[in-house]
């Protein structure tokens, strides 16, 4: 649940640095694209068993009993033997390392990726509301504008759902009905710009549309 004085969007809600996205809306399952998920991240479990593997093999000098062998065969110099006897036994120290800096940067850009798409779903569901609001109250002022039965101007008779003269092209609302003037549409940005949304940024034009 959003905390408390926080809206919440078909369950996601974003609220200072603490967020959540409902991963059963229909808009997340259509847009956010998992895979994009670094694998330590999307992949969790099977990471974590990578990383407690190799560090086992570190700890337990495994990588370095595996690979020696294998210069102990070849002939070089004691020098150069001595050389790669250190790279090697120091060296499998880097794996856990890397690893663990591997998840370190998943999880971050994971959150990063989290976040940024939580807010566009916010920003998507507020445009909708927005939108479906200015449509109620268009519809509901509409339905409260009177119109004559007859043609101020030429006198000829209107239809019932006619706003302006079949004849002369007059309108036919009543001027005490001219309360307020709805457009027949609005631009988009219009919708939006100029106004707050919970502190978050304005929704793109193309959600309105």
């Amino acid at each position: 649940m959003a905390p408390s004085g926080v809206e919440s969007y078909h369950g996601t809600w974003m609220f200072g640095k603490d967020y959540f996205i409902n991963t059963n809306d229909e808009y997340y399952k259509n847009h956010f694209d998992e895979d994009k998920i670094p694998w330590p991240v999307r992949c969790s479990g099977v990471f974590d068993v990578v990383l407690i593997l190799a560090m086992f093999g570190t700890f337990l000098n495994l990588f370095y009993e595996l690979l020696i062998p294998f210069f102990e065969n070849i002939s070089m110099t004691d020098g150069a033997f001595y050389a790669a006897d250190q790279l090697i036994y120091f060296g499998q120290w880097l794996l856990p390392v890397l690893l663990i800096s591997w998840k370190g940067w998943a999880v971050r850009r994971a959150d990063q990726m989290e976040r940024a798409f939580c807010l566009e779903m916010i920003q998507y569901y507020q445009a909708m509301k927005q939108k479906d609001e200015y449509e109620f109250k268009k519809k509901e002022h509409q339905a409260s504008l009177r119109y004559y039965k007859e043609c101020p101007n030429c006198g000829a008779p209107a239809g019932e759902n006619d706003t302006v003269c079949a004849y002369c092209d007059s309108s036919l609302l009543i001027p005490e009905a001219r309360t307020w003037v709805v457009p027949d549409d609005i631009p988009a940005s219009a919708l939006v710009e100029g106004q707050e949304q919970d502190n978050l940024s304005q929704s793109p034009q193309e959600w309105m549309k």
